[in-house]
């Protein structure tokens, strides 16, 4: 493989698909508020929320069913971000439910759902 095709270990990227995400970061600022308190509780969580039909109870529900019917559709006020902390930690900040259905429907279509990403430093890591 060519060199100009070969991104650097610590090169961030512009845009991850939800499962590359997942891999990607170690923690979550939820993890705490979390049954189970483990980044796979976090995710499972979270992807359940999301597959709740749209409603104003529920946080993020249905964004499942709208990214699978339309894509990932950037919101440019509520990116979702990895948070570094000062280790080169990667943190998952905002956008969970987002990460979460975009992964389950990789898993289930075989196609990837490009997110793009904020990093941001962490203010207390």
């Amino acid at each position: 493989m060519a060199a100009h095709h070969k991104i650097h270990p610590e090169q961030f990227k512009l845009f991850m698909g939800g499962q590359e995400w997942q891999r990607s970061v170690s923690d979550s600022i939820d993890r705490v508020h979390t049954k189970g308190e483990t980044m796979k509780a976090v995710w499972s969580e979270k992807l359940t929320e999301s597959k709740v039909p749209g409603s104003y109870t529920t946080h993020g529900a249905g964004l499942h069913d709208a990214i699978a019917t339309h894509g990932y559709q950037h919101d440019a006020d509520d990116p979702p971000t990895v948070l570094l902390g000062n280790s080169g930690q990667k943190i998952q900040g905002e956008g969970h439910h987002r990460i979460a259905a975009a992964a389950d429907i990789e898993r289930a279509t075989g196609r990837n759902v490009w997110i793009p990403t904020n990093y941001v430093k962490h203010p207390f890591r």
